[in-house]
């Protein structure tokens, strides 16, 4: 198990917008945050919303990713197609994700090395890339969110009497089975441009 010191540093921007219309039945809240790859700074920004939910009280949050959008046109779709088949990019979007949910909570959050705090993340291994032509935005959909195509990671989390977390992988479970062999779908489709409309080929994003 792997285990390290979180320190939250705003990596991200956090919105103060709680959404309730994207999160599937039992998953109430949402939330939004905007991250920026492969650069903090001046890098490609996405609009990120998950759903959360409590299981057992406050001793275990599960995370659900719904919805990626691309934010600002000046990035090129080139430069979006590589964080979309890059696990860097998915990796960091999954973490920033779970920091995001233990800020938000950190008064919830128990003080080391008493009872810890579960996070299980669910998150689909099955994505596609949208583009919507002349606009120059994009946005990454789930095109399979069956149970067996799911990755699931669990961490534990407490405070340190500092401020900081501690954070603890407990587990990382593939899904049953995949979605499709296609890891790196073309972009864009053959017979189309980055001027058109299209949605991509069904892809599998490793689960690790």
């Amino acid at each position: 198990m792997k285990k390290f010191v979180l320190i939250l540093v705003l990596l991200f921007t956090l919105l103060p917008i709680k959404l309730d219309a994207t999160c599937a039945p039992g998953w109430m809240d949402g939330y939004t945050i905007i991250i920026r790859y492969p650069n903090q700074y001046s890098g490609c920004e996405y609009t990120v919303t998950y759903c959360y939910r409590l299981v057992n009280g406050i001793l275990e949050y599960q995370i659900d990713i719904v919805d990626i959008n691309l934010n600002n046109v000046n990035c090129g779709l080139p430069e979006v197609v590589q964080a979309f088949n890059s696990t860097t990019f998915w990796n960091i979007l999954n973490d920033r994700v779970c920091s995001d949910l233990i800020l938000r909570m950190q008064g919830s959050i128990p003080p080391c090395p008493q009872t810890l705090t579960n996070v299980k993340q669910y998150y689909s291994t099955c994505w596609a890339l949208k583009n919507n032509g002349p606009e120059h935005t994009a946005s990454f959909i789930k095109c399979n969110y069956a149970p067996q195509y799911l990755c699931i990671k669990h961490y534990i989390y407490c405070k340190n009497s500092d401020g900081t977390y501690s954070r603890e992988i407990v587990t990382i479970t593939p899904p049953i089975d995949v979605c499709t062999q296609v890891i790196i779908p073309p972009v864009p489709p053959i017979g189309k441009t980055y001027e058109d409309y299209w949605i991509s080929d069904c892809s599998f994003k490793i689960c690790e």
